[in-house]
């Protein structure tokens, strides 16, 4: 078991418990170099992500360039910051299939 916690009441982790925390924060720190890199932009539209509202369309997802599905690689040179909503439209397609019109986000998604 691993620890966590200060010395008094330390709570005990398994070890599954201990790498989530650990993807988690890597998930986190990959998002945010994201957000820096592209100056919170989404890649695909080109309007600003929303750091705030997850359930939301603009929410600041991380895409894969050239999706795994497609031979892409889980590498930061394939990574690119999207919103929740061209992520999912964008699908398994690499962005020269990607009709950057269909990215577009109308006020029929924010509500």
């Amino acid at each position: 078991m691993l620890h966590t916690g200060s010395r008094k009441g330390r709570k005990k982790l398994t070890r599954e418990q201990a790498i989530g925390r650990a993807n988690a924060k890597r998930r986190r720190w990959v998002r945010n170099l994201l957000i820096e890199k592209h100056r919170g932009l989404c890649h695909l539209c080109g309007e600003l992500v929303d750091l705030r509202d997850e359930s939301g369309p603009r929410y600041a997802t991380v895409d894969h360039i050239v999706p795994l599905s497609k031979g892409g690689v889980d590498a930061l040179a394939n990574l690119a910051l999207a919103h929740a909503s061209c992520n999912q439209r964008k699908g398994a397609r690499v962005p020269s299939q990607f009709d950057h019109d269909d990215a577009s986000i109308g006020t029929e998604l924010a509500s």
